[in-house]
């Protein structure tokens, strides 16, 4: 199905594009929605997706914060959630806190984080900060084409906006906008509407415009009806193809998804297999099959492959084991601490503990990468589950090497 090149680039993009944060089945799986003559293109996409693990984020937001400091000289700083509790916006305040020029010492000035913007008033009037002298940075994840973002300054039939609230009670900070990612569109739009607002973060282009990330138009157009083709099977309405209203692009968190975002990377719809999940749905339906697999994952380990030093002989398979082998296959994927214990619903000393253990049996480093020992058994059961996978679903009596590609050499593996 895939040549040599293809074979591996497949393997450069899961290494150093996603950080080994997918398996090669997960890839083959996701490639298995598009037809034969078509996977060309689809891996063109998949090398063409820009993954953002947490520790990008909190550097991007580090860079912004240092460039905010710097323009607003010994302001107070209030930082603010755009949206409501639980939007991306407010759930943000936990990354941005992990940023480093939020501590850092050579900003000598006072940090808040607040979630609603009924906060900003009680809060300046505690700290008898002038109405007039802080900067308000409002923070996010994404910007896309600026309708949320200005819809949360402006307001809506149900919800008054920032921009009044702030003038009815006589405040007039400067206000900043700060996200990880922010369209080109989205920018434009902004900077129009409001001047006065400086916005930091990546800027991104849509991406087919030119120049794309995939070429010059002759290069370019081809991909884009390929995503227009497919995308249209996800979705009945023609703004949202390419992403909410046309936006284009090609960026996935670690933590989620945006609607922004090529469809054909994160729907759901009419059976498809989405490479990177966006809907809670998936989250609850791709926990269960994590859970059910890390069952399987024992289950093949106590009958073929012997983990010296850890029993597996218990029925049901105790606690213990079943958080072992799922932030085994977690880290694998470079997922990070903060994703483990939420996707584990175990607190950080848990994490510490279950990684002691893991450190203990040779399978971990006390940095939380794996051993080479650990690399191997986690290869070996993920080969072992996808062949007996396919077996079972009867896709082809043909030997596998003739269907898909598995490399020779994955990672830190030979």
């Amino acid at each position: 199905m895939f040549s040599e090149s293809d074979q591996q680039q497949i393997n450069s993009i899961l290494v150093n594009r996603f950080y080994g944060s997918l398996s090669i089945y997960h890839v083959l799986n996701w490639l298995s929605n598009f037809d034969k003559e078509d996977l060309p293109d689809a891996l063109k996409v998949l090398a063409n997706i820009e993954y953002i693990p947490l520790g990008k984020m909190f550097d991007i937001y580090s860079q912004g914060l240092s460039s905010a400091f710097k323009q607003y000289k010994h302001k107070t700083i209030v930082i603010l959630g755009i949206g409501k509790y639980g939007k991306s916006g407010s759930s943000m305040l936990y990354f941005i806190n992990k940023a480093p020029a939020f501590s850092d010492k050579r900003y000598k000035r006072k940090k808040y984080l607040i979630g609603r913007k009924e906060e900003i008033l009680p809060l300046i009037n505690e700290l008898k900060i002038l109405r007039d002298d802080f900067l308000l940075i409002l923070l996010d994840d994404f910007v896309g084409t600026g309708n949320s973002t200005l819809e949360y300054l402006n307001g809506n039939d149900t919800e008054q906006g920032l921009i009044l609230f702030l003038k009815e009670n006589e405040l007039k900070p400067n206000v900043a906008i700060l996200s990880v990612i922010i369209n080109e569109i989205g920018f434009q739009r902004l900077q129009f509407e409001y001047p006065n607002i400086s916005l930091f973060g990546e800027l991104r282009k849509k991406a087919f415009a030119q120049p794309s990330v995939f070429g010059y138009r002759p290069n370019s157009i081809p991909i884009r009806e390929f995503c227009y083709k497919y995308g249209a099977k996800l979705t009945g309405e023609k703004y949202n193809i390419l992403g909410y209203e046309n936006s284009q692009s090609l960026v996935v968190f670690e933590h989620t998804t945006p609607n922004n975002t090529l469809p054909i990377i994160w729907s759901n719809k009419n059976d498809w297999t989405p490479l990177f999940p966006r809907f809670y749905t998936d989250f609850v339906r791709n926990h269960a099959n994590f859970k059910d697999g890390i069952f399987y994952w024992i289950s093949i380990s106590k009958n073929k492959f012997k983990i010296p030093g850890l029993d597996l002989s218990s029925i049901p398979f105790s606690k213990r084991n079943i958080e072992l082998f799922s932030m085994l296959k977690l880290l694998k994927t470079k997922r990070s601490e903060y994703v483990i214990c939420q996707w584990l619903n175990i607190t950080k000393s848990k994490f510490d503990e279950n990684l002691n253990m893991l450190v203990s049996l040779n399978l971990c480093f006390s940095n939380k990468g794996l051993t080479t020992k650990g690399i191997e058994i986690v290869n070996e059961i993920e080969q072992f589950a996808y062949l007996k996978e396919r077996k079972n679903t009867s896709i082809s009596s043909q030997p596998l090497n003739k269907i898909v590609y598995l490399p020779k050499t994955f990672g830190d593996m030979a």
